[in-house]
């Protein structure tokens, strides 16, 4: 169990990176240059570098995992907020809400400190 509450938050958290991941694809058309083509992919990763982030910091501290998930859940909730926030709600704010529980899941179990492997 203790295998599986360690690798289940990481794991989520790199398939959710991945996915906001591919949207980045659509800066992507026949009509601009390479350099803003190039600039506006770099634009559209920055939720995936922010994700990234959180999860290097949060792959050894759980606890900085669930504050930093539940942080960017709080943060695609504003940005969200919006007519069309229904779906980008669920596609954006769960996986990041369940990857903050599944960390705290983790911390609280005792798994907080620091240089300890699965």
């Amino acid at each position: 169990m203790k295998r599986i509450l360690f690798y289940l938050p990481r794991g989520i958290m790199i398939l959710f990176i991945l996915f906001i991941s591919l949207f980045a694809l659509d800066a992507f058309d026949a009509e601009s240059s390479v350099l803003h083509q190039i600039i506006a992919f770099l634009i559209h990763l920055i939720p995936s570098f922010a994700l990234t982030s959180v999860l290097i910091f949060a792959w050894r501290r759980p606890l900085a995992g669930a504050l930093g998930c539940l942080l960017m859940s709080i943060l695609f909730t504003i940005l969200v907020h919006g007519p069309s926030g229904g779906s980008a709600f669920i596609i954006l704010v769960i996986p990041s809400l369940l990857c903050s529980v599944l960390f705290l899941l983790e911390y609280l179990r005792g798994r907080g400190r620091r240089g300890d492997t699965p």
